[in-house]
């Protein structure tokens, strides 16, 4: 040991080979919380609302003004699930840091103890709140710094929405499938995700906008292929619907690869 070379011990250097801080600590990434509509933050069901934080019991969660945080009405269990690679990494026991309220707070729990699933993800965080703020949940103390843009790409990988509003192209002259257009992903997701698609009117499926004044919802066929960096939507037309120029499908498209 000199003044230049320091030697560590097996349990802080076990720290610096631990993953990276946990994705969305300060709750600043809302994908799914829609303000006009009270069900996507009252009395959650083991639902994400903020990214990465699965959120279950009686009351609201909804995204703090100062534009990190989680203001909780009644009392909503908060719970991080980390992916089975990233929690064999981590030191044990398991340390994480919280705010609550302005008061930061910790939890340590020995790893053979951290709740796992049937395919190894960990809840290394889960804390009930009743009326308060939760401010950032933390590998280290103090709050995370990450900028927004890396943060939404972060996760994106479990969960994506698009817009689409595209032109459809043949698919199959024998079978008169149609398809949109592949969508290729900003970000490769966890998993292949499962689909939810809404028209423009609220409702479950595809809208074609026709310039003959019809605005027929449809649903797509067995044929749509979702991997996890692409998608295709193949559908056929509804009996009567002939394209024209100008025509269009329109859909919500959720991408949800979360740990469940």
């Amino acid at each position: 040991e000199t003044a230049s070379r320091v030697f560590v011990s097996p349990q802080e250097k076990a720290k610096w080979n631990a993953p990276g801080d946990l994705i969305n600590g300060t709750l600043n990434v809302w994908q799914r919380y829609n303000a006009a509509d009270s069900s996507t933050y009252t009395n959650p069901s083991n639902a994400y609302i903020a990214d990465r934080f699965r959120s279950n019991g009686t009351g609201t969660v909804k995204p703090n003004a100062r534009g990190y945080g989680a203001d909780i009405t009644g009392t909503v269990t908060m719970q991080y699930w980390m992916e089975k690679s990233d929690f064999a990494l981590l030191p044990d026991p398991v340390v994480v840091y919280y705010s609550v309220g302005g008061e930061m707070q910790s939890t340590s729990t020995a790893k053979t103890s951290v709740p796992t699933d049937s395919d190894g993800n960990a809840c290394v965080f889960s804390q009930a709140i009743t009326n308060q703020t939760l401010d950032w949940v933390s590998l280290y103390p103090g709050r995370p710094v990450r900028p927004y843009a890396e943060e939404l790409a972060l996760c994106q990988r479990y969960y994506q929405t698009h817009v689409l509003s595209l032109p459809p192209i043949k698919e199959n002259t024998n079978a008169a499938l149609y398809a949109l257009p592949r969508v290729n992903y900003p970000v490769a997701m966890r998993i292949s995700p499962t689909v939810a698609y809404t028209d423009r009117t609220g409702t479950s499926g595809l809208s074609y906008y026709s310039t003959q004044g019809n605005t027929p919802n449809f649903t797509p066929s067995g044929f749509t292929v979702i991997s996890n960096t692409v998608a295709l939507i193949v559908f056929s037309l509804p009996s009567g619907i002939t394209l024209a120029l100008g025509d269009f499908v329109f859909t919500n498209l959720a991408l949800d690869a979360e740990i469940y």
